[in-house]
């Protein structure tokens, strides 16, 4: 079978417009469908978001490890997950993806990574994603029971975006950040919460 490639070249060129069309028809109505779920629920701000106690660091089979346990803390200030493991590494980092729509800031956590020196620019190893934790059948349980199923679900449509699952262009809205936990004392518990201002505070309890 002799394949025609003049052909299939005339045959993409023809679709690819009709495909470019739909995503940008995509785009559209899942950024009007986030805008919209911003101005429908409330902020991050003034609340705690995570608690973290760090355990220490011990050396297994040659390698160091850093061990903690990180607490999910939902809208009614409860632990709505916990993640109590060791990292390869010395130091550990947390990432938040933060987003910005209607004048309000949403902050979702991201990924915890461990890292070997506390100076920055060294390589960063593989983390432990997230939103598995809090995203789950349509709903962001980050909202505790005080809110409606439609309202986690509105928060669902935001996280989706802020932690890239929806496959669009973000733009300026989505910013990440990453807290050092370097100088976090062992055995001493940490809250991390979002100021009225919209900034991100570790404080310890």
């Amino acid at each position: 079978m002799v394949i025609d490639k003049a052909y299939i070249k005339e045959k993409a060129a023809h679709y690819i417009p009709i495909i470019i069309l739909f995503y940008i028809i995509y785009c559209g109505f899942t950024l009007s469908k986030v805008y919209i779920a911003s101005k429908t629920i409330p902020d991050s701000t003034g609340k705690e978001i995570l608690r973290i106690i760090i355990f220490g660091n011990s050396q297994n089979e040659g390698d160091n490890t850093v061990s903690a346990t990180f607490s999910l803390i939902d809208s009614n200030g409860n632990e709505m997950a916990v993640i109590e493991r060791s990292w390869a590494g010395n130091y550990l980092n947390v990432n938040f993806n933060k987003v910005s729509l209607n004048k309000k800031f949403f902050y979702f956590p991201s990924e915890i990574v461990s890292k070997d020196k506390i100076f920055e620019g060294q390589k960063i190893k593989k983390g432990t994603k997230l939103n598995q934790y809090y995203d789950e059948n349509g709903q962001c349980l980050l909202f505790g029971y005080a809110f409606t199923k439609r309202q986690r679900h509105a928060l669902y449509d935001i996280s989706s975006f802020a932690n890239g699952r929806y496959n669009i262009p973000r733009f300026y809205t989505v910013k990440k950040i990453t807290m050092d936990l370097s100088y976090c004392r062992t055995g001493v518990y940490y809250s991390v919460r979002v100021d009225k201002d919209g900034l991100l505070s570790l404080a310890p309890l």
